[in-house]
């Protein structure tokens, strides 16, 4: 750059109350499930499935987290926004099937098909099927093309075990087809 350019350049630099140097670690069973269960921000509430379950199982505090979300969420969208939320914060206490079977028996109305985790898992789904489906056609396919080839072979007198050489398959398939077909 020239001089003149050099003139448009400003240097700047953070006040020292705006340069991050770290932050604290909080451990969330440090605090009851209760204690979020009570927040007033709905999505703390949320947390109240890491926090520490005192002597209640995992059950209750999922039904009662379930509960207090209906309790204070208006709207069916915004209630299944929450819902889908919680499956995923359920994910890090591997308690996904618990909560699953939670939301089955409370009477929420909830459309998992139109959860994008739910949507990729059944394309991947689909696509898997599909591909075994084609390998599976294939297969029949050849298996079908090889029997007519062991067939015709027979019509045409060739004895089992020579037929069985050149097909590569054993004498006793052969047989097998031969009964099938006289």
């Amino acid at each position: 750059m020239g001089q003149d350019e050099a003139k448009k350049v400003k240097q700047t630099q953070l006040p020292e109350e705006l340069v991050f140097k770290g932050y604290s670690l909080v451990n969330l069973q440090d605090f009851t499930y209760r204690e979020f269960l009570a927040s007033s921000v709905s999505e703390e509430k949320l947390l109240a499935i890491l926090g520490n379950y005192e002597d209640k199982t995992a059950e209750e505090v999922i039904r009662e987290t379930l509960e207090t979300i209906m309790q204070t969420t208006k709207g069916e969208k915004a209630l299944s926004k929450k819902v889908i939320q919680l499956l995923k914060l359920s994910r890090l206490r591997n308690l996904l099937e618990e909560t699953q079977k939670q939301i089955e028996v409370m009477p929420i109305v909830f459309d998992i098909k139109k959860d994008k985790l739910y949507q990729q898992g059944v394309a991947e789904g689909e696509k898997k099927g599909e591909k075994r489906g084609v390998a599976e056609g294939e297969k029949r396919g050849e298996q079908k093309k090889e029997r007519e080839f062991i067939v015709q072979m027979l019509l045409n007198g060739i004895a089992v075990e020579k037929i069985a050489q050149i097909a590569r398959v054993s004498k006793e398939y052969v047989a097998q087809i031969q009964q099938e077909i006289t």
